[in-house]
């Protein structure tokens, strides 16, 4: 049995890094493993891993076991690990071409490096200065029990399609789909947080869509689910993804280097056509053999007694000044990040503020609403029993039960009486 440490940045939101490190933390858990996940942002993605009896930290005195390794992602949360851990070894994985936090970081104890696509072991080749062949290529996968087929087979033509991935707007990416889908008669909707519209459970709702626009973990997630995928991003769009380009397209995660043509309504609409001509159920099958998690655990498994067969430096003097060189390049953005965090607290403090006075707004006026309401129908039922008085004094025989039950009728109605 082995005990794994896995850092994350964070673990609030549904981005592809947060949903691989639950997935990954359950599968090693359902194989007999102790993972542990150590984030700086807690969120519902840690309350389910801890549900599921995965412990989550947020502060690194607070693990309950001692890991045999850090299974680092972002530079800066695989550092801090791996310094509050002396003599622990540890590997870092790159899931991110561009962002800053997927720069691989040197370390004297971390003795592998990891990627999801062959683009990002590019990169790391470049950072740390290695051969490619040096970097572990393990492609990320879906939890195939998480994500069942779809019910139906798709129709001939597809009815409903969907925009789905956290980065794409309306602005960025849906407006030339939307318009390519309403000359193909194909309705349209959007899922994700860039949409305003976050799906915390997108296995729910896939199954009711023929055609799905996305990429990297959004496309296979659609692809083992039994939906039709054309790839698209803010960088551009891709082909449908087929049996026949499937294991390509794989070796780049389904992501950015497959975007090659510009997202137009021109190329939506020859993307569109392709769908015609897709064996969908050939495509379907081969998407929940090779997509699914146990071989995907299976690699990480055997890459960390691979690892843990390495010898483990152990030099304080080296790893200070490691530590020190990483904390220079990484105080930019860290420093920038921060920035923008504090913006973004003053901004949903400033939100909450003004939707308390939104809410007591709408309280006085609810009241108010109602007080006048009350009002109405007051005067509503005064003017009926002054009606009915009026009508009562023009009869003479009348009037004494009037006067008996003490009414009088308004002044300007005893003299019209």
């Amino acid at each position: 049995m082995l005990t794994i440490l896995l850092t994350n940045w964070i673990l609030s939101g549904r981005s592809g890094t947060e949903t691989h490190v639950r997935d990954l933390a359950l599968g090693l858990k359902a194989r007999g493993h102790r993972p542990m996940v150590f984030t700086l942002s807690w969120g519902e993605l840690a309350e389910e891993l801890v549900a599921s009896g995965v412990p989550v930290v947020t502060n690194l005195e607070a693990l309950p076991w001692k890991p045999d390794l850090v299974h680092g992602h972002h530079n800066f949360t695989t550092l801090s690990a791996l310094l509050a851990l002396p003599g622990t070894p540890g590997l870092f994985v790159c899931h991110d071409f561009l962002a800053w936090h997927d720069e691989a970081p040197k370390f004297p104890r971390l003795l592998m490096y990891a990627a999801v696509d062959i683009s990002r072991q590019e990169r790391i080749a470049s950072e740390v200065k290695c051969s490619v062949s040096d970097v572990l290529c393990i492609r990320n996968a879906v939890d195939l029990t998480r994500f069942p087929s779809r019910t139906q087979p798709l129709p001939p033509e597809p009815r409903r399609a969907l925009v789905f991935g956290n980065l794409a707007t309306e602005l960025s990416v849906v407006t030339p789909i939307r318009e390519a889908c309403r000359m193909r008669g194909v309705q349209l909707d959007m899922a994700g947080a860039g949409a305003g519209k976050l799906v915390t459970d997108p296995e729910k709702i896939l199954g009711g869509y023929d055609l799905v626009f996305g990429q990297g973990r959004c496309a296979m997630e659609s692809l083992v689910t039994g939906c039709a995928v054309i790839l698209c991003g803010r960088e551009g769009m891709g082909p449908m993804i087929t049996s026949d380009n499937f294991e390509t397209l794989r070796n780049d995660n389904f992501g950015r280097r497959c975007l090659t043509e510009p997202l137009e309504t021109g190329s939506v609409l020859t993307a569109l056509d392709t769908y015609a001509r897709t064996d969908h159920g050939v495509m379907h099958n081969l998407a929940r053999t090779r997509l699914g998690m146990d071989e995907m655990v299976d690699q990480w498994l055997a890459a960390y007694r691979t690892l843990l067969a390495l010898p483990c430096p152990s030099d304080p003097i080296e790893e200070m000044r490691a530590s020190a060189i990483m904390l220079a390049k990484l105080s930019p953005p860290l420093l920038g990040n921060f920035r923008a965090y504090e913006q973004f607290v003053a901004h949903t403090r400033e939100v909450a503020e003004m939707k308390d006075v939104i809410a007591r707004v709408k309280s006085e006026r609810d009241r108010a609403k109602a007080t006048l309401i009350r009002e109405r129908e007051r005067q509503d039922s005064l003017m009926r029993v002054r009606g009915f008085m009026a009508t009562c004094w023009k009869r003479p025989w009348l009037r004494p039960l009037v006067q008996l039950l003490g009414l009088r009728p308004a002044r300007d109605e005893f003299h019209r009486a």
